[in-house]
């Protein structure tokens, strides 16, 4: 059998789009990430939060509400590595998790400005002077050694 080369560059030119056309829409969820700094909403009205993964000994250890915002750390298949607000890292379903809406991300950085102007100043720092008399003498040198 006898392969003409056009028809050896048309399969192998159909073979690269069907394989790479899956990678369009892992690309498109990264860049989005990218864009947000990786905020991502719960999208389903509870989700399970996995503190060290899905298929661990007990149960989730909690569950998050709808539009609790999530820091996107690793996306992996099935189930996403995601930072919470108060620091806990975790695993939720990528099914139940989207892209954050700006409101919730403009609610979230006014709430930030809010709690940085909640700040005490900070108290003055008296720093050490230097003291003009030394506590001990520097070694002269000896006259020898200096050139005349």
């Amino acid at each position: 059998m006898s392969w003409s080369k056009n028809t050896v560059v048309a399969l192998a030119a159909m073979t690269a789009v069907a394989l790479f056309s899956g990678c369009a829409r892992w690309f498109k969820s990264n860049a989005n990430a990218a864009r947000h700094n990786g905020l991502f909403a719960v999208t389903a009205e509870k989700t399970p939060f996995y503190r060290y993964g899905p298929q661990q000994g007990r149960g989730p250890d909690r569950e998050l509400t709808r539009d609790t915002l999530v820091t996107l750390i690793r996306h992996s298949f099935g189930y996403s590595k995601v930072r919470l607000d108060d620091g806990e890292q975790g695993f939720v379903a990528n099914d139940d998790i989207g892209q954050a809406p700006e409101r919730l991300i403009a609610q979230t950085t006014s709430s930030a400005r809010d709690r940085v102007s909640e700040l005490p100043p900070p108290p003055p720092v008296k720093l050490p002077t230097s003291d003009n008399s030394p506590e001990f003498e520097p070694t002269p040198i000896p006259q020898q050694l200096m050139p005349p």
